[in-house]
């Protein structure tokens, strides 16, 4: 099983693939140091295209999207829940 924690000022970002439901620090929200996020292993395809214009300007529109569900499971067993990564972006550029 991977663990992979994140730190921030509010608290933990834990990657986990399984928690259990006998664990209270997960079942409490309004107290929680460590907010379980998702699977660690994600697999996606990426889109980008893009047009460099005559006048040293160019434009980029790109996206990825997971194809696995990263949500955890709750004692083993699926919870019913879908996440799936997804990103867009739009990059504007100048050729000097």
């Amino acid at each position: 099983m991977f663990r992979v924690v994140q730190r921030s000022k509010t608290g933990s970002l834990e990657f986990k693939s399984d928690i259990s439901s006998a664990d209270s620090s997960y079942l409490n929200f309004n107290n929680l140091k460590t907010i379980p996020y998702g699977k660690p292993f994600d697999v996606g395809g990426a889109l980008l295209m893009g047009y460099e214009f005559s006048n040293k300007f160019s434009i980029q529109l790109n996206g990825q999207m997971g194809l696995m569900n990263i949500v955890y499971k709750v004692d083993g067993k699926d919870t019913g829940e879908q996440l799936k990564n997804m990103q867009f972006g739009l990059s504007v550029g100048y050729k000097f």
